[in-house]
């Protein structure tokens, strides 16, 4: 049950279409399945009485906003309590704050409500995420430098293998000794910038996937998981290998090879 403040709190942002639906009675959707064409949602409401009877099921047909919530949240306006002749039960306080507190601040307000009497109180901070995987990052970017320039080398090799002959008659031909090394350098540009670009986004993909599942693995959101995307990582390898590979190649070739024989067919 929200007028709209509470979902900004939780989410993070103040989405003013959530407050105007809320407001105008309407209930707020997590997806736009859940709002039918008539531009309303279906609600079974299952009460429990309290002397251990049998529970009932109420269908109800409400005006129905989706909206970017996290999870399947449903909120509920003040309204359509009034109206089903529900009363809403607090379960917790939501308190924004400017700055992030310090342990000895979260420690102090756990105190606090510790003193208040209040029964099962916990208290948990969101502190966002926090950056303790540079050293992690680092390594994997080391790693998947290692193994990219490894393959590029291989590739290149063999295309160099293949061209050979190829390259010694356009030597015969008239061309600068350098063209071998171009050669090279373009193969390894060609190979690097193909390879980099289809593992940083299969691996972005894949790790975007890793994290949203993470984070709706129970019924309700882990906002705990947060997708932070590391841009100068991923920069640096779309960028670096590339022009190692270029640089690689065009400085460890020969730039003349002893002459061969062609025969022609």
């Amino acid at each position: 049950m929200d007028d709209g403040t509470t979902v900004a709190a939780l989410t993070g942002r103040d989405d003013p279409a959530v407050r105007t639906a809320l407001r105008a009675g309407s209930v707020v959707v997590s997806t736009p399945d859940a709002v039918w064409p008539d531009g309303k949602a279906r609600l079974q409401v299952e009460t429990y009485p309290f002397d251990g009877g049998e529970s009932e099921t109420t269908s109800i047909v409400v005006p129905a906003v989706a909206a970017s919530l996290p999870g399947d949240m449903l909120v509920l306006p003040q309204a359509l309590l009034d109206e089903m002749g529900a009363v809403a039960a607090p379960g917790g306080l939501v308190m924004p704050t400017s700055v992030v507190p310090t342990e000895a601040q979260a420690e102090r307000a756990t105190a606090a409500l510790r003193m208040a009497g209040l029964q099962n109180q916990w208290l948990y901070v969101e502190r966002g995420p926090a950056d303790r995987s540079g050293l992690a990052v680092l390594v994997l970017a080391a790693a998947a430098l290692v193994v990219a320039l490894g393959a590029t080398g291989i590739a290149v090799g063999l295309a160099a293998a293949e061209s050979r002959a190829d390259l010694a008659t356009l030597a015969a031909v008239g061309a600068a000794p350098r063209m071998r090394r171009r050669v090279a350098g373009a193969q390894g540009a060609v190979v690097a910038v193909l390879g980099t670009m289809l593992g940083v986004v299969a691996g972005s993909v894949l790790g975007i996937v890793i994290v949203l599942m993470l984070r709706h693995e129970q019924q309700l959101p882990d906002l705990s998981w947060q997708l932070v995307v590391p841009w100068p990582e991923l920069a640096a390898l779309a960028v670096g290998i590339p022009v190692l590979a270029t640089f690689a190649g065009f400085a460890f070739t020969r730039s003349r090879l002893p002459m061969v024989r062609r025969l022609g067919q």
